[in-house]
């Protein structure tokens, strides 16, 4: 599902997405680094890949709409993450 996401935001010129759209799909993708499971990061490549994916469409929508306040606090923990 992300690597579909990621080829149509991909393809969306600026502000293409509307505000109710943008925030579920920044909300959606954002709880993924809010709430991590570390242990499962650490020992799984899958898990750390989706995250990468996740991290990726986050930095498309960023590049699409202007992320939204709640989730402006969180891109110092996302790159701690990685």
């Amino acid at each position: 599902m992300c690597r579909a996401l990621i080829a149509v935001v991909q393809s969306l010129p600026k502000d293409a997405l509307g505000d109710q759209t943008g925030f579920n799909l920044e909300e959606t993708m954002f709880e993924q680094f809010r709430k991590p499971d570390l242990k499962l990061l650490a020992q799984s490549a899958n898990h750390r890949c989706n995250a990468e994916l996740f991290a990726k469409l986050l930095g498309l929508l960023a590049n699409v709409r202007s992320v939204t306040a709640p989730f402006e606090g969180g891109a110092g923990y996302i790159e701690l993450l990685f």
